[in-house]
């Protein structure tokens, strides 16, 4: 799927299931054990050249899913109060909430909660430029 500037309703739900069929279920093992250990789990969908730079910068270690370390957490973190993203500052900086999947596609990313009910956008994270 091409990256878009802007996705809503049908859209983003369709985009949504294809990204768990494609980028989550096949590391569900290995995010559930990232995220019951209290760390943020990050998953790729088809990233582009540039995602993948910012990836190695996360702790990207080649594969579809990893853990980012702490210190990468709280660099980024630190980097998006700054720039003011405060959503995904706050974000990174929650713990005992849920798990937590930071989802690189396209030139984005996006916040992911998981919880008992299943997977869910973190609340007011899409106007932050995700996919663009």
């Amino acid at each position: 799927m091409s990256a878009v500037r802007s996705i809503g309703g049908a859209e983003l739900a369709a985009w949504f299931r294809e990204m768990q069929a494609v980028a989550i279920a096949p590391n569900a093992d290995k995010i559930a054990t990232i995220v019951a250990g209290g760390d943020v789990a990050v998953a790729l969908y088809h990233p582009d050249t540039s995602a993948l730079a910012a990836a190695r910068g996360v702790g990207w270690d080649g594969s579809s899913a990893f853990r980012m370390p702490r210190t990468a957490q709280k660099r980024l973190a630190a980097q998006s109060q700054r720039s003011g993203d405060v959503i995904t500052s706050r974000w990174l900086r929650r713990s005992g909430e849920g798990g937590r999947i930071f989802l690189i596609s396209g030139t984005g990313t996006l916040l992911i909660n998981c919880d008992e009910c299943g997977l869910s956008i973190e609340p007011g994270s899409l106007s932050n430029g995700w996919m663009s």
